[in-house]
């Protein structure tokens, strides 16, 4: 068993039909015949090894359903030994057991956008359907339908406060910036949103002060802010009663700059400046059902939340030091990945079907 905390990496020395050869980290000081190591989320036995390598045997089938058939001699690995049983259990519970491969749609890092697989047929133009910087917003994608379907029924019927925020906005009234009503971003939908200024503008009822509402909340909101999208709450108190206050607030965030072009999750450069970066991946139908919002993902080892997940794909935060001490950091648009979803989702699904 493993955590998902990466160890070390290494460039692989050679790849014969069914093993494989790897630079021996100095940390590696306590391998023995039959130890098990995870190579980029895959768990493989130590059959040699010496002051320099460690030799793995690999199956043919492992070879077929995880990225290590298609590494060649100088590419570089994820590693981490087991887990011992006397240690202090950090990071999550993975098995190394690959299910399935994913490709890399969009990394802040890459500086490279490919087309999306699979764009909605019919909704929007070619270029929000196939660009990863959808709406200046990086990682993005055309919304899934059923989002755009919600959001165009909640415009039909919007609230009261809604309705007078609307009259607010509507027609450049505000600084001369253009809003939207319940604009889909992503699996999100935003009250009023300026694609200009990337600012989104929310109006909560009565319900956003229950916990596990207000927990959402600040999730999405954190979700929002590492694509550069700032979100602006207020209370159906504050506009139906102090309305210009909510609209000097509002005139106060439109003033406020825009991070500089290119950096951050945004603007998609290749430079890091130890920021987090959002890393977007594609899935196999057959994992899907397994991901949920804060729920665990194995990514070439690499335990990570779930920061966002969609029809198709599901996006994860990197922060800098997976990026420093991994090989995530390095990943661009079409790269392939392993990847192991949460045992426990595995095992209540499992139980269900049974039942």
């Amino acid at each position: 068993m493993f955590t998902g905390i990466i160890e070390a990496t290494a460039k692989i020395l050679s790849k014969g039909q069914n093993t494989l050869a790897l630079e021996r980290p100095k940390s590696f000081d306590d391998i023995k015949i039959g130890s098990s190591i995870a190579v980029s989320g895959v768990c493989l036995s130590v059959i040699a090894f010496d002051a320099k390598s460690i030799s793995f045997d690999v199956v043919e089938t492992t070879l077929k359903k995880t990225k290590l058939g298609s590494l060649s001699q100088g590419d570089v690995v994820n590693l981490e030994r087991a887990m011992k049983a006397d240690g202090r259990f950090e990071g999550h519970i993975v098995l190394g057991h690959c299910e399935g491969v994913g490709k890399v749609v969009s990394s802040s890092l890459s500086g490279a956008l490919s087309p999306s697989p699979s764009p909605v047929p019919g909704a929007g133009d070619a270029a929000e359907k196939t660009s990863h910087v959808w709406k200046g917003v990086a990682g993005l994608t055309y919304p899934p339908s059923s989002v755009v379907a919600n959001a165009r029924a909640m415009r039909k019927e919007p609230t009261k406060a809604e309705k007078l925020l609307w009259e607010a906005l509507r027609k450049h009234k505000i600084k001369g910036y253009y809003f939207r009503r319940q604009r889909p971003i992503g699996s999100c939908i935003i009250d009023f949103y300026c694609e200009e200024l990337h600012i989104g503008i929310e109006v909560d009822g009565g319900i956003h002060d229950e916990k596990e509402q207000r927990m959402y909340d600040e999730w999405r909101s954190e979700h929002l802010a590492l694509r550069g999208i700032r979100l602006v709450r207020f209370t159906n108190d504050q506009i139906m009663h102090h309305m210009s206050d909510v609209i000097a607030s509002i005139e106060l965030h439109c003033k406020v700059p825009l991070p500089p072009e290119g950096g951050g999750v945004r603007g998609g450069g290749t430079e890091r400046g130890g920021q987090n970066i959002l890393l977007t991946i594609s899935l196999p139908s057959s994992l899907r059902c397994f991901i949920v919002h804060y729920g665990s993902i194995t990514i070439d080892g690499v335990a990570l939340t779930v920061a966002d997940c969609m029809e198709d794909r599901l996006s994860v935060a990197l922060i800098p030091h997976t990026l420093e001490h991994s090989t995530l950091g390095v990943l661009q648009a079409g790269d392939s990945v392993n990847l192991e979803t949460d045992i426990l989702g595995k095992y209540i699904l499992q139980a269900h079907d049974n039942r």
